[in-house]
């Protein structure tokens, strides 16, 4: 993709490049998930060493995993599947 072009030119150009991903279930993959953005976020203060301001952003992420738990929990059918997800990963893992 086109990621993957601009990080390949960079490194022709000398020039370093950092790609960063953060997994995301497909459940929940659209935007705006502040517990994404806050996860990438914190990787990029660890790979530059130097603290981002982020504001509300914790809070929004908290605010926001208890949403879709909570939309989980309101839907027995929703909640089982994200269990089988999970216990797939953690058997995965």
């Amino acid at each position: 993709g086109i990621v993957g072009v601009l990080q390949e030119a960079c490194t022709h150009a000398g020039v370093p490049a950092v790609s960063l991903w953060a997994a995301v279930p497909h459940y929940v993959s659209q935007p705006p998930n502040p517990k994404a953005t806050l996860a990438l976020l914190n990787r990029l203060e660890d790979l530059i060493g130097l603290r981002i301001p982020l504001g509300e952003l914790p809070e929004d992420a908290r605010a926001w995993q208890l949403g879709v738990d909570q939309l989980a929990s309101e839907d027995s059918e929703v909640a089982e599947y994200v269990q089988t997800l999970e216990e797939a990963r953690d058997t995965a893992e």
